[in-house]
């Protein structure tokens, strides 16, 4: 899986959204949904509310590298029948995370976000794997490349993180 790992604030978090939606990217949060048909945000507001909700994770679709539709799984809650997006199936897709908060004795004292995709992905309505393409590989370098552009890498305990130049504003810590 690669995994990039990252620490922006609120305002860089709007600038990545606004970002990934110039480029028609759908942004489809990992919710519990009613039926087998997901929500798309539509722009900054929308994202916005997730967040207020503590919807942190969501699925990036682009048609420059999505070949399937995502799958869902069912899961019944209180008897009620609800549907999540099954990990791994369908796509490819990127995984964006934004956390809300960090533990007390992390090294960077700032809540963390994440970007990441899965190697292999499983076809939809099968159970054969397919790797994740080449040109989910270039968005996902053009992602990391314009969140690096608002981040500076710093090097903490011996490893290095990428943190943005409002965040180190925001926060104190000892560097190497």
């Amino acid at each position: 899986m690669a995994q990039f790992e990252f620490y922006i604030n609120d305002n860089d978090r709007i600038k990545l959204v606004n970002f990934i939606l110039s480029k028609r990217t759908n942004i489809i949060p990992d919710l519990l949904y009613e039926s087998k048909k997901y929500r798309i945000l539509e722009d900054t507001e929308d994202f916005n509310n997730c967040m207020k909700n503590r919807d942190i994770r969501y699925f990036l679709l682009d048609s420059s590298y999505a070949s399937e539709d995502l799958n869902f799984l069912e899961v019944l809650i209180e008897n009620k029948t609800k549907y999540k997006i099954s990990q791994r199936v369908g796509g490819p897709y990127l995984d964006l995370v934004f956390y809300l908060g960090h533990a007390e004795d992390s090294t960077i004292p700032y809540k963390r976000s994440e970007l990441d995709f899965y190697s292999k992905f499983i076809h939809l309505n099968s159970t054969d794997e397919f790797k994740a393409s080449v040109e989910l590989k270039a968005y996902y370098s053009q992602i990391v490349k314009f969140i690096k552009s608002q981040c500076r890498s710093v090097k903490k305990n011996g490893k290095n993180y990428w943190i943005s130049n409002e965040v180190l504003q925001e926060i104190s810590i000892d560097l190497d």
